[in-house]
C-alpha cells in the first residue's frame, strides 16, 4: 500500500513537471506563417544574434526585463513578462494575440500585491514590448549601468553587452566573446 502510493506520489510529480514545461513547446510554431518583422523566441547562434544586437540602442531597458513565458490559458494568446530588472515588484503580465503580435491584455495583479501601486504605464510597456519582439530572442533585461543581457532561449546561452559604466564584477562569470560582448553557457 505504502508503496502505490509512493508510485502514485512519482507519477503525479512527473506530470506536473510535464505539463508545466509545455508552455515553452511552441517555439517555432507560428514562425513560417509569420512575416512579419515579429515573431516568438526561437534558437539562434550567438554571432547570428549579436548581429542584430550589436548596434542596437537600449536605453529603453535600462532597469527593465521582458521575458517570454509561453502560452496562455487561452490558445491563442503567448504571454510575456515584462517588469523591473532589479526585482523589487513583480512583473506584469502580458498577454498578446498569436495572429497579430498585437497586445490583448495587460495584468497588473502581481504588480499591486509586490508593490501596491503600478509602475509602469500602458504606453512603456507596449515600447518595450515592440522593441523586444524585433530582436526575436527569448528574453533581455538591462540594468542600471546600462549592461544588457540576452537570452537566446529558456535555460541557453546569455549574451551580456558590458557597458561602460559597469563594475568589474559584472563579468565574473562570463567569458569575452568580441568587442563588448560576454557570453556564459
Amino acid at each position: 500500500m505504502k508503496t502505490n502510493k509512493i508510485i502514485l506520489l512519482c507519477l503525479f510529480s512527473s506530470l506536473m513537471i510535464v505539463g508545466c514545461n509545455e508552455n515553452t513547446s511552441h517555439k517555432n510554431d507560428n514562425k513560417q506563417q509569420n512575416n512579419s518583422q515579429y515573431s516568438v523566441p526561437h534558437s539562434d547562434n550567438v554571432d547570428t544574434v549579436l548581429s542584430r544586437c550589436d548596434n542596437i540602442d537600449f536605453s529603453l531597458f535600462t532597469g527593465l526585463g521582458i521575458h517570454f513565458r509561453g502560452r496562455g490559458y487561452n490558445p491563442h494568446a503567448y504571454v510575456y513578462m515584462i517588469g523591473k530588472y532589479n526585482a523589487e515588484c513583480s512583473p506584469y503580465v502580458v498577454s498578446v494575440n498569436t495572429s497579430s503580435f498585437e497586445i490583448d491584455t495587460i495584468n497588473n495583479g502581481l504588480v499591486l500585491k509586490t508593490c501596491g501601486k503600478d509602475y509602469l504605464d500602458y504606453g512603456t510597456i507596449e515600447k518595450v514590448y515592440k522593441e523586444y519582439m524585433k530582436l526575436n530572442i527569448y528574453s533581455i533585461y538591462a540594468d542600471d549601468y546600462e549592461n544588457v543581457y540576452v537570452t537566446i532561449e529558456p535555460e541557453g546561452t546569455i549574451l551580456l553587452r558590458k557597458s561602460g559604466k559597469a563594475e568589474p564584477e559584472r563579468t565574473i562569470n562570463f567569458e569575452h566573446y568580441k568587442d563588448n560582448w560576454y557570453v556564459r553557457e
